[in-house]
């Protein structure tokens, strides 16, 4: 997929009043609670999804992700 980031944050410096908007959709309580969708709930799942929501602008580090290699299907249906 193109576009998908992930952004690292330190929440040792995460501003107090922020700490509260925090939601750990790693638990299956959690994701039931805040998503709908079936599909948005395996994507939260497979990725380890946190929520952060907050009225502050939060320090962070974009990571992008790897680079995939492509995967060409040659005539014979090898790959």
């Amino acid at each position: 997929m193109k576009g998908l980031r992930i952004c690292k944050i330190d929440l040792d410096n995460l501003p107090e009043s922020c700490r509260s908007g925090i939601k750990d959709l790693t638990s299956e309580e959690n994701r039931d609670k805040y998503l709908g969708k079936a599909v948005c709930k395996n994507f939260a799942k497979k990725s380890n999804e946190v929520l952060l929501q907050c009225d502050k602008p939060i320090p962070c580090k974009v990571i992008d992700p790897p680079k995939q290699k492509k995967k060409f299907l040659h005539s014979s249906g090898d790959l």
